[in-house]
């Protein structure tokens, strides 16, 4: 165990290993490198923006931004950026004076029937790393078992993201190898107290990390060993508010990096895993056929969603993911140092209705944690001091 001095703020660091790590993220961070802020003003600078318009420089400028700030936040700056770039273009402007826009959004999203829904598993093209593998889900059918092919998955294999990440990402030197314990000591006289901060900061990281060195290392393999932490995110999201088209993705973070950083969208520190699917009305169809011409119970519909998304995982969590969380991988990082990297899956993040799917429970049911027993009865109890013991 090795502790670091002090700082100005009584704040040390304490690291679990014989010697004090080579690489350290934060020597050479900046106040940039925590925030952004698209409204920050230098005031060193001599030259000020318009007192009356404020950061805008112009009037037409002002009149868009405007327009941008009261349309919601179903607008990002990066569709504010498109327009910019689309206005620019020669004849723009006439172009889109003459168009009637109620009826070209009206007829969108009138024209896909069952067929095309059911292609739409030919429009992902196997590109930049992604695949396409089929899905199929196994269910009783009257007195039969059968086992059908429902749609296809469109995915990045996890491993590949974390080979690429560690080898040919240009934010490497904020990763954080080595997890490490943040106290508070404001004088000698008290103990030192647990600063919670960052994930890598977590007892649940330290544990594995501590778990890590304390267990035996693999055949012919003296590389430092690393815990590579993932965190994951998924949400159904309807696309439009004039059809019914969704989509679901999965997304992937790196616990070894500052959340200060996870938090600037300009970083690109979201990886993109997957695309799930629900069954196709192909499916459905089939169904409600072997069901006399009658739509299959609601259970049963969602019986099969829930297998169709454990079949998506299992896919993801292939062979190869599996082997690295048990064996790990050795990579040469872009310090020189050969390093053997574990996997660890810290949290998924998805809302209730995903959560009732993850953990097979019944949505609404007595019992509606997938974590505990706690029933819909004692709900009223949750933050009471009777809670906060148990």
């Amino acid at each position: 165990m090795q502790e670091g001095p002090p700082n100005t703020f009584g704040l040390f660091r304490r690291y679990y290993s014989a010697s004090f790590p080579t690489h350290d993220p934060e020597t050479t961070i900046t106040l940039e490198d925590l925030y952004d802020s698209v409204s920050h003003i230098d005031l060193e600078s001599p030259e000020f923006p318009s007192p009356s318009l404020g950061p805008f420089p112009n009037m037409n400028s002002f009149e868009l931004g405007e327009w941008f700030v009261n349309s919601g936040p179903q607008l990002s700056l990066l569709s504010l950026q498109k327009l910019v770039q689309l206005v620019q273009k020669p004849g723009f402007v006439e172009d889109i004076a003459g168009t009637k826009w109620p009826q070209v959004l009206g007829t969108l999203g009138t024209e896909a029937d069952s067929s095309s829904q059911d292609a739409a598993d030919n429009e992902w093209v196997d590109d930049n790393g992604w695949n396409t593998t089929p899905v199929s889900i196994t269910v009783l059918i009257g007195k039969h078992i059968e086992t059908h092919t429902v749609r296809s998955l469109y995915h990045c294999n996890i491993v590949s993201i974390i080979q690429d990440k560690i080898t040919n990402s240009p934010d490497m030197q904020y990763f954080h190898y080595d997890p490490f314990e943040v106290l508070w000591q404001p004088n000698p006289t008290v103990p030192p107290m647990h600063v919670h901060s960052e994930l890598y900061n977590s007892d649940a990281f330290l544990k594995a990390h501590r778990e890590l060195q304390d267990s035996p290392p693999p055949p012919d393999c003296c590389c430092p060993r690393v815990v590579i932490g993932l965190m994951f995110w998924s949400d159904e999201t309807q696309l439009t508010n004039f059809s019914n088209r969704r989509l679901w993705p999965c997304y992937m973070f790196f616990r070894n990096e500052s959340k200060y950083r996870r938090m600037k969208s300009l970083m690109n520190l979201c990886h993109h895993v997957a695309y799930f699917e629900k069954p196709s009305n192909k499916f459905k169809e089939f169904v409600t056929s072997k069901f006399g011409g009658r739509l299959p119970p609601k259970s049963f519909l969602t019986y099969c969603k829930m297998e169709m998304f454990h079949a998506q995982w299992e896919i993801l969590l292939d062979d190869k993911l599996l082997d690295t969380i048990k064996n790990g991988i050795v990579l040469m990082c872009q310090d020189g140092i050969e390093r053997c990297f574990y996997i660890c899956i810290f949290t998924y993040s998805a809302d209730y209705p995903e959560k009732v799917l993850i953990a097979t429970i019944r949505n609404l049911g007595d019992c509606p944690c997938p974590r505990c027993l706690v029933t819909k009865e004692k709900l009223n109890q949750l933050g009471t001091e009777a809670d906060v013991q148990t």
